[in-house]
């Protein structure tokens, strides 16, 4: 079997291509399948852009193809009993619903969603709550969609550290105003730690942390062993993003052995289990009082990072691959 896997353009992303390259790696060692992996040229959503990106998925050849997220619209230009989709939220459909743009969001719904999801052969997901929201934006037609969790990476393994009570430094998660940095910064304003920041910052946020005065370093563009070098680094996971299709982060740092903080909303408390302290992530009083527990309650720290090991079980990624592999088989038979 050959399985054609389908990425937006590099650099665009890397929660994505991490899953998705992690599972080829499985597919090929495990399934004795042929896996090829292509990025489409193209992020932007214009005509030109659109239809070379069309272009590229038309000339693969394969037994399955399956678009790993975003670019959902490739699916236009692929054999429709022969391709899988995943979808692994619906935030840009929010996103311009709140904004209360109603043209675009239909542009959306109907090329990224509809047309998509009509046309291929099988649709997952990566999370109860991401399904739920399909249903909300597609009604009827998304309720053939499947949950596949995402798979935590191999490469994070236990490594114990002795906790910084004192100065601690809390890693965030940072690509948009829904990872919620802005009541981060204000919860932790006074309390003496060093932020660890994964992503860009916009200038009116740098400006907000000096404003501050939070302590931070940032870096971007990480290699998945400068990844894991973070979270080694960190005494704690601070993850209090106000919108997730899924939060691989928890994962990672439940790997890793370090405490993590994060989100009382879904999908966050259902991928953490019982191995997060979850608040309130709109409150900046109910985060500083999380961080704050976590910077002096020992016992606590030792009890979710023991709860985390045991976690990360659940989402091994051969299991995951084996599911995927599963429907691939489906989709040939």
């Amino acid at each position: 079997m050959t399985i054609s896997i389908l990425f937006r353009q590099k650099g665009a992303g890397f929660s994505i291509e991490g899953v998705f390259g992690l599972l080829a790696t499985y597919l090929r060692t495990q399934h004795a399948v042929t896996v090829c992996e292509t990025h489409v040229p193209n992020m932007v959503i214009r005509p030109g852009a659109l239809w070379q990106n069309l272009r590229v998925a038309r000339r693969q050849r394969a037994d399955v193809y399956h678009i790993s997220g975003d670019v959902h619209y490739l699916a236009l230009a692929l054999p429709p009993r022969r391709t899988v989709l995943t979808i692994h939220d619906c935030i840009s459909l929010d996103r311009e619903r709140q904004r209360g743009n109603r043209w675009r969001y239909y542009a959306l719904w109907l090329l990224f969603y509809y047309l998509p999801m009509h046309r291929v052969a099988r649709i997952t997901t990566v999370s109860d709550k991401s399904r739920r929201e399909l249903i909300r934006h597609m009604g009827p037609l998304a309720e053939r969609v499947t949950v596949i969790p995402n798979p935590c990476n191999p490469r994070f393994q236990p490594s114990p550290n002795v906790f910084n009570e004192t100065n601690p430094t809390l890693l965030h998660i940072e690509n948009g105003e829904h990872k919620n940095l802005a009541r981060l910064a204000l919860a932790l304003q006074g309390i003496r730690c060093k932020l660890l920041i994964i992503g860009p910052l916009t200038p009116e946020r740098a400006a907000q942390l000096a404003a501050l005065g939070i302590v931070y370093e940032q870096r971007v563009n990480l290699t998945d062993e400068q990844m894991v070098a973070a979270y080694k680094a960190c005494d704690m996971l601070v993850f209090v993003s106000l919108y997730e299709g899924f939060g691989l982060p928890v994962l990672e740092a439940n790997a890793t052995g370090r405490v993590v903080l994060t989100s009382a909303i879904d999908p966050l408390r259902d991928v953490a289990g019982e191995a997060a302290l979850l608040v309130d992530p709109t409150s900046v009083a109910a985060i500083r009082a999380g961080v704050q527990r976590l910077m002096t309650d020992a016992a606590l720290r030792q009890r979710l990072i023991t709860a985390g090991y045991q976690n990360v079980v659940r989402y091994k990624a051969e299991t995951v691959a084996a599911h995927y592999m599963a429907v691939y088989q489906s989709v040939i038979s």
